[in-house]
């Protein structure tokens, strides 16, 4: 079987593709899970890829992953990911309306409710 044949790249076709976007975005640090503190911190990430549609996107980052139970690879992921929705929103004039994880190994897409 072929990722392209995941019914998420159906979903995105006739979306801008973006591919491996980069960002660098200020955040507070309690928004990173530091208690105590109202520093700023730096974060530098690279999104796989943005399907955008006008200031629509859809988010989906790739994982090569042996984690067959999608809530244990959700609970791995779920900070970067929110993260990553927060960078390309704050950083950009994009909404992101949702975001998947697709694991490579398993061919497999999962929605992300953030």
């Amino acid at each position: 079987q072929s990722i392209l044949k995941l019914d998420i790249f159906k979903k995105i076709k006739g979306h801008k593709l973006l591919k491996e976007q980069k960002f660098c975005c200020l955040f507070n640090a309690t928004q990173l899970g530091y208690k105590n503190t109202n520093e700023q911190i730096l974060v530098q990430g690279i999104v796989d890829l943005l399907a955008v549609n006008g200031t629509d996107a859809i988010l989906i980052d790739y994982k090569y992953s042996t984690i067959k139970n999608d809530e244990d690879l959700i609970k791995n992921y779920y900070t970067q990911l929110k993260l990553y929705k927060e960078a390309v929103e704050k950083c950009s004039n994009y909404k992101v309306s949702e975001v998947y994880l697709i694991n490579l190994l398993q061919l497999k897409s999962i929605k992300i409710d953030l």
